[in-house]
């Protein structure tokens, strides 16, 4: 069974929490590049060093500066480290106030490579290793990593006990996503999540998977299968998989008769009216051409 750790995290100092989080998913490379240029304290200066050079990824240049920056913003007393070991529970709220809950801690990379830690997508190797250099050069993990688990009625109970306070962390981003983090810093709290914890079978990756394997090879490299890395853990009853789109431009030579005729030997294609958002599992919607298609999947079996 896999095992969580408290770990000693570095964190804003009160005050700053707005101006050092960063989102790297929810916003375009304008937005973020527009954060660079007007905010010396956004962690983006950290995790994503290449934007100051409009060049691809090079670790050897780029991951020094973001190293530069993070001791700057410790050195400045921006960031701080807590002292004692703690469990943070983290509450996310958004502005239509969906919100999740979790808990974040460190995991074993050896629970990773043991398969206690489930995966379900391929990594590439590149993207790999430029992680592990990442994690080598600065010294932390910039981004934790998604698991989530069956649901514990125990774990809940104690998460509501720890969060019946006003969360000494609590701020508000640009995007009106309010974020809560409650400290669990004395022993009995850790002792009683950590039990609870060690009755669940497995953790899944649910987003992640190159931070993942990145953050256990690491730690097998460097430091002996000693330590963990840095999760957040959110039960599955919590869980919303928000709409995944793609836009592809350029295609020379395209057919479009063609096209549509290679792709039913996959899937059933029904032309649709209105806008497609699926509504079942294998299902897609595609627009092409300015017309709405149905693609529903006729193998799921083999998968």
């Amino acid at each position: 069974m896999p095992k969580i750790f408290p770990f000693k995290a570095v964190r804003p100092s009160p005050g700053m929490e707005l101006l050092v989080s960063a989102s790297t998913h929810d916003t375009t490379i304008k937005g973020q590049l527009t954060s660079l240029e007007e905010n010396p304290f956004t962690y983006l200066h950290v995790i994503k060093p290449h934007l100051h050079f409009n060049e691809e990824k090079n670790p050897d240049k780029h991951f020094p500066m973001a190293k530069s920056y993070l001791k700057q913003l410790i050195s400045q007393k921006v960031l701080n480290q807590d002292e004692k070991p703690a469990f943070y529970i983290y509450r996310q709220t958004k502005s239509d106030q969906t919100s999740f809950t979790g808990i974040i801690a460190t995991v074993s990379a050896n629970d990773y490579f043991e398969g206690h830690i489930k995966v379900h997508e391929n990594t590439l190797t590149e993207k790999e290793a430029q992680l592990v250099e990442h994690i080598r050069i600065t010294g932390v993990m910039g981004e934790p990593v998604l698991l989530t688990y069956r649901r514990q009625q125990s774990v809940d109970l104690l998460i509501n006990e720890y969060t019946k306070d006003q969360a000494p962390i609590d701020f508000t981003d640009e995007n009106l996503t309010s974020h809560e983090i409650w400290i669990i810093e004395d022993e009995a709290g850790i002792e009683s999540l950590s039990l609870q914890f060690g009755a669940i079978d497995n953790f899944y990756i649910a987003d992640g998977h190159h931070r993942s394997a990145a953050a256990a090879k690491y730690i097998r490299q460097y430091r002996d299968n000693e330590g963990g890395y840095l999760s957040c853990l959110i039960p599955d009853n919590q869980l919303r998989i928000a709409s995944f789109h793609r836009i592809i431009t350029k295609m020379d030579n395209f057919d479009k008769i063609v096209f549509l005729e290679k792709l039913k030997v996959e899937f059933e294609v029904e032309l649709s009216n209105e806008p497609v958002t699926p509504v079942s599992k294998y299902q897609f919607g595609l627009c092409l051409k300015g017309k709405w298609y149905i693609l529903r999947f006729k193998y799921p079996e083999d998968l």
